[in-house]
């Protein structure tokens, strides 16, 4: 506790002598105070990283800010063509042998889908369609595709994560991209 407190007043802005006002939000205050960054760990969920972030700590995936948090850094992934931790099919139906893995920008997006579905297999396999051209994660449906996960990100912050999943709220519909 003692430490806490430390932390709080060394992260405040001390405004005459009684009051003071932290600079950090709770939830920075929190990471620090665990010393290690939640959204390194959400990375380490789709990207290979040092396993020793994956180890160090466990987060609740069915928590809902949990959830919100892991959405929210995985949006940052965009533009990240690591080859992915997983990829290539997802269900055991899909016949298809895929010639490439997937990279992390659209490991991180289909990561999203499974935390918001809690289902692991919610599409076939782990590529986006673009439904017009009939190819596989190209690098215009994978922008499309993040513009419309942020949008869709948006409205389940506004409506809450119970509320998206009861609605069905689904950051592809309407759009040509889909899950393969």
């Amino acid at each position: 506790m003692k430490e806490s407190l430390t932390k709080i007043i060394l992260l405040s802005v001390c405004c005459g002598s009684f009051m003071c006002i932290p600079i950090l939000s709770s939830s920075k205050l929190k990471a620090s105070r665990l010393g290690y960054d939640n959204c390194r760990y959400w990375e380490s969920k789709v990207a290979p990283i040092e396993s020793s972030v994956e180890e160090k700590k466990s987060i609740n995936e069915d928590e809902e800010a949990n959830i919100l948090e892991a959405i929210d850094c995985l949006l940052k992934l965009e533009g990240d063509k690591r080859v992915a931790k997983f990829g290539g099919a997802a269900h055991p139906r899909v016949s298809r042998i895929f010639d490439e893995m997937s990279k992390v920008e659209v490991a991180a997006l289909y990561y999203i889908s499974y935390l918001f579905y809690q289902k692991w297999d919610h599409s076939n396999a782990v590529f986006l369609v673009d439904k017009q051209a009939d190819k596989l994660n190209t690098e215009e449906a994978i922008k499309e595709a993040y513009r419309l996960y942020r949008e869709w990100f948006q409205k389940v912050k506004t409506i809450g994560l119970s509320n998206a999943r009861a609605a069905k709220l689904d950051p592809l519909t309407g759009s040509n991209i889909r899950w393969y």
